[in-house]
């Protein structure tokens, strides 16, 4: 039984149909600690149903406070939904009901009507889903019958094709910004054509770069013992994030907390629009990732300043010293 030093990296897992994201994450860390005999954090980038299947990152060890970026980051699923149904959940988790739709919608009355959802849309997310009112799930409230509202957000359609259309069963696929609800779009969709949706099938083909076709099926990584070369490094991951690469001095001072007058420099001529928390900046020294750090506005508090979102300084002095 090995046990990997400052353990660090991410998984393309693709989960299966039927497995919630948290017991995927439970799964792979039992998995990791029998092999290691050490408990090592892992996390998701963002929940993917248990109706659901395809690509879920994972991060393990000191990756998890990386994953907050790529919560933000674009994704690509296929889904089927079926007009002239209902269900309180929009999908197959929850009894379906029958409802009116048109006789004669087309292909090209479905096309001119996907071009109205591409952009910047308004979407109000399921009540029976992750998202937080009020401390709790809004899904426990739903569950429990409780009478509450969800907030409408902003979210990015990037495209949005016509796979398939056999009447009732609509194909589409979706590549869009995080926090879009595919079941919510599927409705929104039906509406604007006169009907209601249940989604019946989804499964997410990409997620910030990372393909399905090259994801690990869960159960292969259980079944194989562990081995570093299966994580990808952070650097690789993030490749498409805003990256500057800095030399020793810099990395060195920065994962000790510092910024040297000549970073400092550096980033005060940095160019609006400046990054934000949601897109921040990558430090990289050398092929590996030194730290995240974005712009935080003036406020009526303090002026505008650099600050630190992840800080992988260990890592790097490891290295340097072998």
């Amino acid at each position: 039984m090995s046990v990997p030093d400052h353990l660090l990296g991410f998984l393309n897992i693709a989960k299966p149909h039927g497995v919630s994201s948290r017991s995927v994450v439970d799964q792979v860390q039992k998995h990791l600690r029998l092999q290691t005999g050490q408990r090592i954090k892992v996390g998701h980038s963002g929940t993917l149903d248990p109706f659901a299947d395809g690509v879920l990152i994972l991060g393990v060890g000191r990756a998890t406070s990386l994953l907050q970026i790529l919560q933000h980051g674009s994704k690509s699923y296929q889904a089927t939904f079926c007009l002239g149904k209902t269900s309180e959940t929009l999908d197959l988790e929850s009894p379906v009901e029958s409802v009116a739709m048109p006789d004669d919608l087309s292909s090209q009355q479905i096309e001119e009507t996907l071009v109205q959802f591409l952009g910047d849309i308004q979407q109000v997310p399921p009540k029976h889903s992750a998202i937080r009112v009020a401390g709790k799930r809004a899904y426990e409230l739903a569950r429990k019958g409780r009478d509450f509202e969800m907030p409408s957000r902003q979210v990015k359609i990037h495209q949005l094709s016509l796979l398939n259309w056999i009447t009732p069963h609509l194909e589409l696929e979706v590549q869009c910004g995080g926090g879009t609800y595919i079941r919510t779009l599927g409705q929104d969709i039906a509406k604007t054509l006169g009907t209601d949706a249940v989604m019946t099938k989804l499964t997410r083909t990409e997620s910030c770069g990372m393909l399905l076709q090259d994801a690990i099926p869960l159960a292969g990584f259980l079944e194989r013992p562990f081995r570093r070369e299966t994580l990808l490094s952070p650097a690789q991951t993030l490749e498409r994030q805003l990256t500057w690469e800095v030399d020793w001095d810099e990395a060195s001072r920065f994962t000790n907390g510092l910024f040297t007058h000549k970073l400092q420099a550096r980033l005060d001529d940095y160019p609006a629009p400046r990054p934000t928390r949601r897109h921040p900046l990558l430090l990289r020294y050398e092929g590996q990732l030194a730290g995240v750090i974005y712009w935080e506005p003036q406020n009526e508090k303090r002026e505008g300043r650099w600050r630190t979102l992840v800080n992988l300084g260990n890592l790097l002095q490891q290295k340097s010293g072998g």
